[in-house]
């Protein structure tokens, strides 16, 4: 089917009636979804034919510019349909996110099973494949149907196969969980270490003290030693306040790339249950 001409395009966006019983293009359920309100408009006649349904998922989708401008028709009195109208492209801003997440992958879930994988098909096209598929033959549309099963068997072997990799990517960020927590690990004996020097050297600067004020004959002497002392007490809790924000800093991370593990645990599970279902709706059976 080749594409509309000039004067069709900026008709793409309108949403007209689908057939009753007519499935969109490449297994889009959108047809189905819309039944019920297609029964309540009278722009374009009703097909009853319920065998024209399994041979329009082969149809091209045209995806040319669309005008934004052209008004809808089909019952929406002039008015544009929020969910047809053309999507603007929008400038991303840099990234923000942090460089100790788990992975990068699968963040906005499934590419093949998930949400962003249904088409935007428009109702003229279903229709228009609905009127051509009423002047084939029973042969035609054997031969259509039988190279739409190939294509849905292909498919769910590349769902499989995002199965698999959305495994792995799950695998990778608990690895990365698990370096963290070593991290952590780590960062806590350094702390308990920096306490028990400080402790030790505040034992000390105290009996420094203490000495300095029993010999008063030596007062200069001690009082250096006592200084020194207090110096040394300085320096061991600088050294603790800097082992305890780095100890925040790690428990801030591990949380953060806890949340990212959790997160990616829930949205693998969903998944997994939308390919199971993609996979019954292509294939047709149930395990």
């Amino acid at each position: 089917m080749s594409a509309p001409s000039d004067n069709t395009k900026g008709f793409i966006n309108q949403r007209t009636p689908i057939p009753n019983g007519t499935r969109a293009p490449n297994g889009d359920i959108r047809g189905i979804k819309e039944e019920n309100q297609q029964q309540q408009s009278d722009d374009a006649p009703p097909v009853n034919d319920s065998n024209h349904a399994s041979s329009l998922d082969s149809l091209p989708v045209w995806t040319g510019s669309r005008d934004e401008h052209m008004p809808l028709t089909g019952g929406m009195g002039g008015r544009r349909s929020p969910s047809v109208a053309r999507k603007g492209s929008v400038r991303t801003a840099k990234s923000t996110r942090s460089v100790t997440e788990a992975t990068a992958a699968f963040h906005k879930g499934s590419a093949l099973a998930g949400p962003n994988a249904e088409p935007e098909i428009d109702a003229d096209v279903i229709r228009r494949g609905a009127i051509a598929e009423r002047s084939l033959s029973t042969k035609q549309k054997s031969k259509i149907q039988k190279e739409e099963q190939r294509d849905s068997k292909r498919l769910s072997k590349l769902l499989k196969t995002e199965s698999e990799l959305e495994k792995a990517a799950l695998a990778r960020a608990l690895k990365s969980l698990a370096a963290l927590q070593d991290l952590h690990k780590c960062a806590c004996k350094r702390e308990e270490k920096a306490e028990a020097a400080q402790y030790k050297s505040l034992l000390a600067a105290q009996k420094a003290k203490s000495i300095y004020y029993e010999a008063k004959a030596r007062a200069e002497e001690e009082r250096a030693r006592w200084d020194g002392k207090q110096a040394e007490v300085r320096a061991q809790e600088g050294r603790l306040e800097a082992e305890r924000d780095n100890v925040r800093k790690m428990d801030e991370r591990v949380a953060e790339c806890a949340r990212e593990v959790e997160r990616l645990r829930i949205m693998k599970a969903t998944d997994e249950r939308e390919r199971e279902a993609k996979k019954v709706e292509l294939l047709g059976k149930k395990n």
